[in-house]
């Protein structure tokens, strides 16, 4: 997977919960001694959230950089 042109390690999950089912997908993208983290969650019963975590992930602008080490 790449997001802003760079390489990307996407992991999927999907949780389930009292209330209903949630996806959740995360994204780890290293840009020099940074790693950003990218976590988006959605209820399955909203399937076309996935869309929306779609156009977040072709707009790095949103992103906020996450220390490491």
């Amino acid at each position: 997977t790449r997001i802003a042109d760079r390489d990307a390690l996407m992991v999927r999950a999907t949780l389930e919960e009292p209330f209903g089912t949630t996806h959740l997908m995360a994204y780890f993208v290293p840009r020099g001694e940074l790693l950003y983290q990218l976590v988006f969650s959605y209820p399955a019963a909203f399937p076309r959230y996935a869309h929306v975590v779609d156009m977040a992930k072709r707009n790095p602008a949103l992103f906020i950089p996450v220390k490491v080490g």
